[in-house]
This record gives C-alpha cells, sequence and structure tokens, in this order.
C-alpha cells in the first residue's frame, strides 16, 4: 500500500528521475576526475566468505589480502570518510548473513554488526575506520569458530579453547587455564587431547601462529613485534615455533606476502 502510494504521485517520480539524472552525471565526473567507482572480482570475493563459511584460514587471508588490494568504490568525491563508511557498512552487512549461514546465532550476528555500524559512524579518521574493518571481519571470524567449538566439544574443553582464544596474547598455560576454569590440570589435560587430538600446548602454540599470519598479512608489524606481542620469550622461539607450524620461516612467510 504504501508502495503504491509513492508511485502514484507524479511528484515523486520526477524526484526519482532528479536522482537518477544527477547519479550518471555524477558517474560521468568521477570518471573525469579519476574518481574511482570500482567493485572487487565477486569470484574473489566469493571465494573470501566460501573460506570464512568453511573456516579456512590460510585462504581466508589470501583472499582477503586480493580483496584489500583493490581501491574500494568512491561515490562521494571530496568525502574519502563517507565513502570508505559506505563501503564498510556495505560489507558488514554482506558479512553477517554469511555468519549467520555459518550458524551463529542470528540475533547475536545482527547485535554485533549494528555495534560494529554505530563504532564506524563515529569513526572520524581513516586510519580508524582501516582498523574496524579489520577488527569486524577477524571478530567475526572469531564467532564463526567459537560456534562450530561449542557444536564439537565437552564444556570443559570448549571453555579451555574460548580462554585461549580470548588470551592468544598472553602468556598462557595448562596451569593458567586450568586455575581459571577451577579444574584440576591432570583432567583437563587429558579430556583435551582425548577430545582434540592436542595437547594444550600444542594447541596453543598453534593459535598463536594462526594470529601471527593474521599479524603478518594485516599490519606492518615485524617479526620481533609480533613474536612480543602473542608472548613468546624471544624471537628465536617464536621462529622456531612458526616453522614447524607452516614448514617455513616467518620471514619467508612475510616475502610470500609480498611484504
Amino acid at each position: 500500500m504504501y508502495v503504491s502510494q509513492i508511485f502514484n504521485n507524479i511528484e515523486s517520480f520526477k524526484n526519482i528521475n532528479k536522482l537518477i539524472d544527477n547519479y550518471q552525471k555524477s558517474v560521468k565526473s568521477s570518471k573525469s576526475h579519476n574518481v574511482s567507482n570500482k567493485h572487487y572480482p565477486f569470484e574473489i570475493e566469493r571465494m573470501f566468505y566460501e573460506s570464512l563459511l568453511n573456516n579456512l584460514d590460510d585462504e581466508i587471508i589470501k583472499y582477503g589480502r586480493l580483496l584489500s588490494k583493490y581501491q574500494v568504490s568512491n561515490f562521494c568525491e571530496g568525502n574519502e570518510i563517507r565513502s570508505l563508511k559506505n563501503n564498510i557498512i556495505g560489507s558488514c552487512a554482506v558479512l553477517v548473513r554469511y555468519v549467520i549461514q555459518a550458524g551463529v546465532d542470528e540475533r547475536a550476528a545482527f547485535e554485533l554488526a549494528d555495534e560494529y555500524i554505530y563504532l564506524v559512524e563515529a569513526a572520524t579518521s581513516l586510519d580508524d575506520l582501516y582498523c574496524l574493518s579489520d577488527l569486524i571481519y577477524l571478530n567475526f571470524i572469531q564467532e564463526i569458530k567459537k560456534h562450530k567449538i561449542l557444536s564439537i566439544y565437552s564444556k570443559s574443553v570448549t571453555q579451555a579453547i574460548n580462554y585461549i582464544d580470548s588470551n592468544i596474547e598472553k602468556n598462557i598455560s595448562l596451569n593458567v587455564i586450568s586455575k581459571h576454569l577451577n579444574i584440576n590440570d591432570k583432567y583437563l589435560s587429558k579430556l583435551f587431547k582425548k577430545e582434540t587430538g592436542n595437547t594444550i600446548t600444542n594447541y596453543i602454540h598453534y593459535k598463536k601462529i594462526i594470529h601471527a599470519k593474521y599479524l603478518f598479512a594485516y599490519t606492518n608489524m615485524g617479526i620481533l613485534e609480533i613474536s612480543q606481542q602473542l608472548s613468546f620469550n624471544s624471537q628465536e622461539y617464536f621462529s622456531k615455533v612458526f616453522k614447524q607450524f607452516e614448514s617455513i620461516s616467518p620471514g619467508a612467510y612475510m616475502r610470500r606476502l609480498g611484504r
């Protein structure tokens, strides 16, 4: 009823035609002034979201970096911040639907998206917006991982994994986790190994290296900075653990990323 009322109004048609004319003029002007109105290649974007659904960290990094090489669309000539906000909000709207498709609670996912959109609108600089963009993706990825964990493991193991994920940059160990969860350390160690096939120490190292790969891919941090950020005792030990999981050194991994 509301739609028919609008389009029965001749003035509305006139206004819409004006908007279309203004848009077409804007597109012509943007081309003549080298204003970007490019879009991401759909296939790369599709592969990125498929990687999210399937929880494939290396693929997420690969396609995320490919997407980052494309300049975002800019229909707000002279207002780069507004243009970037529009792009991030649009991406967030798409991302939240993939997150729900992956099994994350719909209400929780939309509440998280609403919070991020509020933060995007409140941001006042390009640097803040780029940081927020990375944060949105990383946190939604984390929500997908948490959902998959809840559907597989017992309560105690799930709590241990969630604690590791939430404190991945801290110096954590079996003793620290068992005390936090008020669980006997020997019982937790045995249960964790039984359900995951990994020792807690090995799992902590694995998650730290996954996090390190994201930091290499999406920040300008160097090897020493990342080893310190992740609370490794030394850069040498961090490099040793990294190579155990990735079969290459952190330096070689950075070169592979083109850094």
